[in-house]
């Protein structure tokens, strides 16, 4: 087999000073690292281009301390997106082999022009949708020397951080999955998806065999092993033991889904990157409240053939003695629930009374069932202030005033709007929009 060397090359990657033991490495994404020992120091250089040319470069690793040097530099990709980076540290008589994770993340603070965050019972990965400002172009990834040259692009991780009155904090972690510059307005366009995104992505790589393992401990090694940072973890204990033979190909959320199945546990990802795992909340009491025109900007109900009754009967079957006779006369009391959300479906309520209800007071039953299943509605959304604490799967108390009804409500979906853009809507910045399922 033949080599031929493309005449573009050799193209000079530094000019000046000591630099030895070069080490590349290429990411997923098509960016070439370079790390090499310069002055006793190690340095690194990117390339956007397959090594046309490269950016200006930068000391990578602190500084050694006085009379020692650092040397030796070797890089390998890793499964983070960054790379694993080992050298050499000390003199002549005492080297030592240091080892460190070189990970680009991005962090968005500033130029904010919008940011939706979202979750959902539903969808195994939060989600971010964020428009930054880009003006003079200082954020533009193709261009060497700005903020996020060479490293704002899909698979980076990035942070985002947000806030009033002087308090910003950490939003959002997860990984960019789009990135849309847009010259004419100066705007970049982000979507990206939080850390589960490792869980989904990528398969184990390898077949495991588990043998009554403790269920909790192999869920924490698979997600610390998928890029999960282990400080940022909470895994409510358990003796529930796992046994498996797992495929190679099976993805990690795949195999810890399943044991949080096993477990009876939720997955949840907070927004500072980490992961909890632990039992559902019940209905028994509730975690925040809500109340219209307090602390809810707006709020909607909705309706489904599936969930919500039409139809109210009230009835009472025929109930024979031991020797046969009738004793109760069977009646049968029918209302229909008359409201403008309801569909034309026909799912009915059906309640059965004893003998001592009589058929007048199972109709006076039966309205007020009728009215009580008109007021509620089984899925409600409200904007509210932001709340950050507030989680998928808590239960929230929201009273409606207008018409004066108080209920229990499961968290089912998430939109957090950290800023809006200046287009003339009425939703206040910094909000939550919540749409909850009735419990109680």
């Amino acid at each position: 087999m033949a080599l031929d060397i493309d005449p573009a090359y050799p193209v000079r990657v530094t000019a000046g000073g000591q630099n030895h033991h070069p080490s590349a490495v290429e990411t997923s994404r098509g960016l070439l690292a370079l790390v090499y020992q310069r002055d006793g120091q190690v340095w690194r250089t990117y390339s956007l281009d397959r090594g046309q040319s490269w950016s200006t470069s930068q000391q990578l690793v602190s500084g050694p301390p006085a009379g020692k040097d650092d040397a030796a530099p070797t890089v390998r990709y890793n499964h983070r997106g960054g790379f694993a980076l080992v050298f050499s540290r000390g003199d002549s008589s005492d080297r030592d082999i240091f080892f460190e994770e070189i990970n680009e993340v991005v962090t968005i603070s500033e130029n904010l022009v919008s940011a939706r965050i979202s979750r959902s019972s539903d969808a195994a990965s939060k989600g971010a949708d964020v428009v930054v400002a880009n003006p003079n172009r200082i954020y533009d990834p193709e261009t060497a020397g700005t903020r996020w040259s060479g490293v704002f692009m899909p698979g980076t991780r990035f942070v985002l951080q947000a806030g009033y009155g002087g308090q910003v904090a950490t939003r959002f972690v997860g990984y960019m999955d789009a990135v849309e510059i847009d010259d004419d307005t100066a705007t970049i366009h982000i979507t990206g998806r939080g850390v589960f995104r490792q869980l989904l992505d990528q398969s184990v790589g390898r077949d495991l065999y588990y043998s009554n393992a403790r269920a909790t401990r192999v869920a924490a090694q698979l997600a610390v092993e998928a890029g999960i940072d282990a400080e940022m973890m909470q895994i409510q204990d358990s003796a529930v033991t796992y046994s498996a033979e797992v495929d190679r190909e099976r993805t990690y959320m795949d195999v810890i889904s399943e044991i949080a199945d096993l477990l009876g546990y939720e997955l949840i990802e907070t927004d500072e990157g980490g992961m909890i795992c632990r039992a559902p909340s019940t209905a028994s009491s509730a975690s925040w409240f809500y109340e219209e025109d307090v602390n809810m900007f707006s709020r909607t109900r909705s309706f489904s053939d599936e969930d919500v009754y039409t139809r109210v009967r009230v009835y009472r079957r025929e109930k024979k003695k031991p020797n046969g006779d009738v004793a109760v006369a069977a009646f049968t009391v029918e209302r229909v629930v008359d409201t403008e959300f309801l569909t034309p479906a026909n799912k009915i309520y059906w309640k059965e009374v004893d003998a001592s209800v009589t058929e007048a007071q199972a109709g006076v039953m039966a309205d007020e069932i009728a009215r009580q299943l008109a007021r509620e509605g089984n899925t409600i959304q409200i904007v509210s202030p932001l709340n950050a604490a507030l989680e998928v799967g808590d239960v929230v108390s929201i009273r409606r005033r207008s018409i004066e009804q108080s209920g229990l409500y499961l968290v089912e979906e998430l939109d957090d709007d950290l800023a809006l853009p200046d287009d003339g809507a009425d939703t206040p910045a910094f909000a939550s929009t919540i749409t909850a399922r009735r419990v109680g």
